[in-house]
């Protein structure tokens, strides 16, 4: 399939949040699959963008693998 690169080499993933997806349109919440608006939540591992109430009720970031209990906004 190709090669891998190595992460010992490459470092760790760097996410850089934008409240936009890809091709200009407004991001999603993860939980409820709604725009997120003018003023979300972020993740402050991953920096994903959730509705507040979205975030209080699932109580973590809700991206698989990320799981973190800290936000910002």
């Amino acid at each position: 399939l190709g090669e891998c690169a190595d992460p010992a080499e490459t470092g760790p993933v760097r996410v850089v949040g934008s409240d936009l997806a890809a091709g200009g349109e407004a991001a999603l919440c993860p939980v409820c699959g709604e725009h997120v608006g003018e003023q979300p939540v972020r993740c402050l591992r991953c920096a994903t963008p959730h509705h507040g109430e979205c975030w209080d009720y699932v109580g973590a970031c809700s991206v698989f693998g990320c799981r973190s209990t800290e936000k910002r906004g």
